[in-house]
């Protein structure tokens, strides 16, 4: 049997453990740091916390969606490195703040926000070295 290499990340809405299930609400700092297979990743919907380095340094990842409405926090050097990435997705109504350095070697990327939300989010992405285009 053969393995494929994983390309895309889509972070599920719940989880179990032990038995139970829990919502998964946050993306671990360093979650998938320096991953070189991964080009888009999709985080669901109950997340509404990113830790610091969780995309950082991927070497393919050219895409990612935040489908989340509560999103409120992006950690530092979030997508620090990813120097493929040209999309980035924001659905959330409730982001409060993204962290430093969040976008060294980020070039050309595009962020799509709610209408609504443009000129709050402008002032979040410039504090965390955002230089692309919003959406």
């Amino acid at each position: 049997m053969r393995k494929k290499s994983i390309t895309q990340i889509k972070l599920a809405k719940t989880g179990v453990f032990d038995g139970v299930k829990y919502k998964i609400t946050s993306v671990k700092a360093n979650a998938f740091k320096g991953n070189k297979k991964v080009t888009k990743a999709i985080i669901s919907k109950n997340v509404t916390k990113v830790g610091k380095n969780a995309f950082a340094n991927m070497k393919n990842l050219k895409a990612v969606t935040f489908t989340s409405k509560k999103l409120k926090t992006i950690g530092a050097n979030a997508f620090k490195g990813d120097k493929k990435l040209k999309l980035i997705k924001i659905k959330s109504k409730k982001l409060k703040s993204i962290g430093k350095k969040s976008f060294v070697g980020v070039k050309n990327c595009t962020v799509k926000v709610l209408k609504a939300k443009k000129n709050a989010y402008t002032k979040i992405l410039k504090k965390a070295g955002f230089k692309g285009k919003l959406k």
